[in-house]
């Protein structure tokens, strides 16, 4: 059984985020994850389980622990920011737009 890291998306760069370049949805998976991993940090802060969180939130237990276990492909971003709020943290959503990159010039 391998070793379970203590977020839910951990990469090799240290940010707890894959970005996968070569995923149609790369920047929605980005965000999902990034939104987990706050959900996750402020379980771990306050020292809830999935069923404390569940009576605090009225979020099944069950949705915790697939963002636990980052199985995000249930959620929604809007429905994962909507559980960041239940869980009385302060939710800020921005979005800037990224720059087209020049295409490589052929050799």
């Amino acid at each position: 059984m391998k070793a379970r890291s203590p977020h839910p998306c951990p990469s090799p760069d240290g940010r707890g985020v894959w970005v996968r370049p070569a995923l149609f949805n790369a920047g929605l998976e980005q965000a999902r994850a990034l939104v987990a991993a706050a959900i996750v940090r402020n379980l771990d802060a306050r020292n809830l389980s999935t069923r404390d969180a569940e009576k605090l939130t009225g979020v099944s237990h069950s949705e915790f622990s697939r963002i636990r276990n980052a199985q995000l492909r249930r959620f929604t971003l809007e429905r994962m920011i909507a559980i960041l709020g239940k869980l009385d943290a302060d939710v800020e959503v921005s979005f800037r737009p990224r720059t087209a990159r020049p295409a490589p010039h052929a050799a």
